[in-house]
């Protein structure tokens, strides 16, 4: 097996340094991606014998998950990106920036709930010799979102509102448990 912890490392020290980003937006996305990456291979090791009639809607929904995925991984480096913009940033600029964080936020969070709900279509043919991987990988996806919600409340002090999508996003978290 490759070792991975020391190409993790770099992120996991900057993610705990007394500096703005990475921060809890990254750590989101990044919680959100090693989700996806359960469920997948959960679905691929359940895709063998009697599970083959499933075969074409598992194709399709590890192919969205992938895209989700894929989409979601970006925003691992982009938020930090987007915080450190802000801290320099004053006036108009910083306004724009700060909404263009929130909605990097509001689309991890609707991942979030999308994935979920494409793991909640296929979770009856996952074999039960790797469950685990695709538990983990819903609760994952459950945090995750939680994230996304603390982050979103915290920059309504920002804004002097609350997020319009707060409310339906909790409403996702009674769903998934």
């Amino acid at each position: 097996m490759k070792k991975y912890r020391t190409k993790f490392k770099t992120y996991f020290d900057d993610l705990a340094a007394k500096k703005p980003a990475p921060g809890g937006g990254s750590a989101a996305c990044l919680i959100f991606c090693l989700g996806v990456s359960l469920l997948e291979k959960a679905i691929r090791y359940s895709l063998t014998g009697e599970k083959i009639t499933i075969f074409y809607r598992t194709k399709e929904v590890l192919a969205k998950l992938s895209a989700l995925q894929k989409k979601i991984a970006l925003y691992i480096d982009l938020d930090g990106e987007i915080f450190e913009n802000i801290m320099r940033s004053k006036g108009r600029q910083r306004v724009l920036l700060l909404k263009k964080s929130e909605q990097l936020i509001v689309e991890t969070a609707k991942a979030c709930y999308g994935a979920f709900l494409l793991a909640k279509g296929v979770e009856s043919g996952i074999k039960k010799g790797i469950s685990s991987d695709f538990f983990i990988g819903k609760e994952s996806l459950s945090f995750s979102l939680k994230g996304c919600i603390y982050n979103l409340e915290a920059n309504k002090n920002i804004f002097g509102r609350p997020n319009k999508f707060i409310k339906i996003f909790k409403m996702y978290i009674r769903e998934m448990h």
